[in-house]
């Protein structure tokens, strides 16, 4: 074997671990395709229960417990299959948690999934190294995975999801801990059910993940939680609306380089009196129907966002590209506009800026949605 076979091998043994996670997160960047799409949750499903029980092979080994033969022969096949199943939960959150993401306080949430998908990359930092911090890890992609798939599977669209989904994860983790440390029914051994060494474990780590499912509960009544499984698909600022053969025509001013771009906010042309319309796609899952609202917010002169107006309307789940909605408003100033689009709770899902600008002729087109 020449020298540049053995550095390829000797770098591919190096960074084993590594190359699965990226495996993890391209196989899933590609298979993946809808948040309530039954293949698409069982597959995670099947990820986050052979993760678990990847990671009591992992902790048994490290605690000295007794495992099959193969995972001591074959250590690094062990470490290969972890890091492919947190890259492949890693990368659908992060697709999924992106989609809903409708306010800067959402991506908070985004940074702290991308956080923790880094650091677990490296195989001596403090989430490989701590016992505690890897089952907080795995209680984290459990919640995470819990938070859409409980309402996909009910067809039930509410706050309370996230203390089901906490509930849940809380429970896996748990007996994560337990299987990891337990050996036996034996009266005399400390690892016996009730023995002082397993309470231990499962006191210190399930008060761990306590602490984790209160600041996710938290986060969730904050709002920092994006609001799967819902996320608008479309948005759209016009100045008039007809439905015509099952397809709305929309009536849209032309945008310059600039905002085709995203690098400038819309303006529009307006007169006093004229309406303008707001038009949203908004993505549920089969089977579910949520009130969702248009909350339109002006900006005032100090730089503050003052609600105007919040028009509720019924969303219907299943369509692919969302289900399509507009709320209308006359009673408008020139100025900085901003439209929120929430669930009935008050979870931002998305939002639609734009610039009224008084005495300019439009330069108008129609678009069909």
């Amino acid at each position: 074997m020449d020298s540049s076979t053995e550095r390829i091998l000797g770098f591919g043994r190096r960074h084993l671990s590594n190359v699965a996670f990226v495996v993890g997160f391209g196989y899933d960047a590609v298979t993946l395709r809808r948040i309530d799409g039954l293949f698409d949750n069982v597959l995670l499903a099947l990820y986050l229960l052979a993760l678990g029980a990847l990671l009591v092979l992992e902790r048994r080994r490290a605690w000295h417990r007794s495992v099959p033969e193969a995972v001591l022969r074959f250590p690094r096949a062990l470490d290969f299959g972890t890091q492919f199943l947190f890259g492949g939960l890693f990368s659908a959150y992060v697709v999924f948690y992106f989609k809903s993401a409708g306010a800067v306080r959402s991506f908070g949430f985004l940074a702290l999934l991308a956080g923790l998908m880094v650091l677990n990359e490296y195989r001596d930092g403090a989430l490989r190294r701590f016992d505690s911090l890897r089952i907080g890890l795995y209680f984290f992609v459990a919640f995470s995975f819990f938070q859409f798939f409980l309402p996909v599977i009910t067809g039930v669209l509410h706050p309370l999801m996230t203390v089901a989904a906490t509930g849940c994860a809380l429970v896996l983790g748990l007996a994560v801990v337990f299987a990891s440390h337990f050996d036996g029914p034996g009266p005399d051994s400390p690892l016996s059910i009730g023995g002082p060494r397993l309470r231990q474990r499962m006191q210190q780590q399930g008060a761990l993940m306590l602490a984790f499912a209160g600041l996710l509960v938290l986060l969730g009544r904050l709002g920092v939680i994006p609001p799967v499984p819902v996320s608008v698909t479309a948005r759209h600022v016009a100045h008039s609306v007809q439905k015509q053969d099952g397809d709305y025509v929309l009536q849209v001013e032309r945008r310059s380089a600039l905002e085709a771009m995203g690098l400038r906010t819309r303006r529009l042309a307006w007169a006093p009196g004229d309406p303008i319309v707001v038009f949203t796609a908004v993505f549920a899952p089969r089977g579910t129907a949520l009130e969702v609202a248009h909350r339109w917010e002006h900006r005032d002169a100090h730089g503050s966002w003052a609600q105007s107006d919040r028009i509720p309307f019924t969303v219907l789940g299943g369509r692919d590209g969302g289900f399509r909605g507009y709320t209308r408003k006359r009673n408008l100033s020139p100025g900085q506009w901003r439209v929120v689009v929430e669930t009935a709770d008050g979870r931002p899902a998305g939002s639609v800026r734009f610039v009224l600008v008084e005495g300019r002729e439009p330069v108008l087109r129609d678009e069909v949605l």
